[in-house]
């Protein structure tokens, strides 16, 4: 698992969506978030705090046939311990 820095991202505070080119990003920066599951995700670090957030993708979007972006959400464990994370995105767009 790759953490990737906060720094990466550019945030929209109004939409609450950090967004950044998955391209810009470790080219291993999703991995496999459950033990149980395939669900695929990011670890973002920040700079601020030295907190670790886990985010899990929760939307694709396609248009004829190409993937556009993901979108991601925080876990619901990260969740529980930072409520404020609640309403945030991760969107990384597929350049």
């Amino acid at each position: 698992m790759h953490i990737v820095p906060l720094t990466s991202f550019t945030f929209n505070k109004d939409a609450r969506i950090l967004s950044a080119d998955v391209t810009d990003l470790h080219p291993c920066a999703f991995f496999q978030v459950y033990p149980d599951s395939i669900d695929q995700g990011i670890v973002v670090s920040s700079h601020h705090t030295g907190e670790e957030v886990t985010f899990v993708v929760n939307y694709e979007h396609w248009v004829d046939g190409d993937l556009l972006y993901w979108d991601l959400i925080p876990t619901d464990a990260c969740l529980r311990r930072s409520p404020r994370l609640n309403g945030l995105t991760v969107r990384l767009y597929n350049d």
